[in-house]
């Protein structure tokens, strides 16, 4: 994984050239930033990096060629170790923790770096967070550590005073639409930015909106709540299918989640704005417009405020690996008593 082909970080790839430069580089590292901004992609591009042994003078970035990087690559270079949350698991088990504190601690094999990438790292708990201290304070020499999260809230105090904090921004719309265009996602230069519009700076994201299953999902929940006649078990089974159609993989089904308790959160402040006489659905479609003015119609001010917080009590429950099952049940439950 190069550099070059990492898009929007350019600033933070230059601070750690000049760290590594300066003999600076931190053994503890926190990723943090919304989803499918390139913090995972970056962390691997500077496990690389790190581990290559044929930089060419002052460029910092991984050759592709040496040993190391065909080891990297091939995911058994020995100095390299990725862990993610198990997919049965909605928090780190004390023994994988256990296991990173291990792999930290030898000796690296090629005598440069040993890397250790913790991916999901919201889902650390107090008991599993905690075992990272000794290590933290007393880090073993060459080793790094790079946890991988969203946010430095979901990190314990004692962890985010131990690792220098780094913040990946949403990347920039035009650089997403180029993005959509370049992997054929799209059909036009209008529909990419305006999948890059929605997308929030996020690629995962823009992905997710490019395939046709969303579309429809968004069409149908703007359907159901506009009419007034919000069928409780309707709404709740049309997410969950959605959410399932993820398959097996638990972060891809939480992205799914998250996607559609937006597109609710964006129903709902269209039409608050709607009543307070605000433009916020100009780039909506005739139809979507005719759906907000009938809710903004129907519905109060203060009805429309309950179910705004009621999706952002659900997308936090998301956040916090609550069983996805419940949480959209819930949901449309609260949904439907309100409007």
């Amino acid at each position: 994984m190069s550099f070059r082909e990492i898009l929007g970080h350019d600033h933070w790839h230059r601070k750690f050239a000049q760290a590594v430069q300066a003999g600076r580089l931190a053994h503890a590292y926190l990723f943090v930033g919304p989803e499918g901004v390139g913090k995972h992609t970056f962390a691997r591009a500077l496990a690389e990096t790190l581990l290559c042994e044929n930089r060419a003078g002052n460029e910092f970035d991984a050759c592709g060629n040496c040993p190391a990087c065909r080891w990297f690559a091939a995911q058994t270079h020995p100095d390299f170790h990725e862990i993610g949350l198990p997919s049965d698991k909605h928090e780190f088990p004390i023994e994988l923790i256990h296991e990173v504190i291990r792999l930290l601690g030898m000796k690296a094999a090629r005598g440069r770096y040993r890397v250790v990438i913790l991916d999901d790292a919201d889902a650390l708990n107090e008991e599993s967070a905690n075992a990272f201290l000794k290590t933290l304070e007393e880090p073993p020499p060459q080793a790094v550590l790079i946890l991988v999260g969203t946010s430095p809230d979901y990190q314990l105090p004692t962890i985010r005073s131990r690792c220098q904090v780094i913040y990946f921004r949403p990347l920039p719309e035009d650089v997403v639409a180029k993005w959509l265009q370049r992997e054929g996602l799209v059909k036009s230069q209008a529909e990419a930015f305006r999948l890059a519009r929605l997308a929030q700076g996020s690629l995962a994201r823009a992905r997710l909106l490019a395939q046709p299953d969303v579309w429809a999902l968004r069409q149908k929940l703007y359907e159901m709540l506009s009419t007034g006649r919000t069928d409780v078990v309707a709404l709740g089974q049309s997410i969950l299918t959605f959410v399932e159609a993820a398959g097996a993989n638990s972060a891809l089904q939480r992205r799914r989640a998250h996607l559609a308790v937006e597109f609710l959160v964006e129903l709902f402040r269209r039409a608050l704005a709607q009543q307070l006489g605000l433009q916020s659905v100009a780039d909506a479609s005739a139809q979507e417009r005719t759906q907000v003015a009938a809710l903004a119609e129907r519905v109060p001010l203060s009805v429309l405020m309950r179910a705004l917080d009621r999706c952002l009590l659900a997308d936090y429950q998301i956040d916090r690996r609550l069983q996805l099952a419940l949480v959209i049940e819930a949901l449309a439950d609260s949904l439907a008593s309100l409007l």
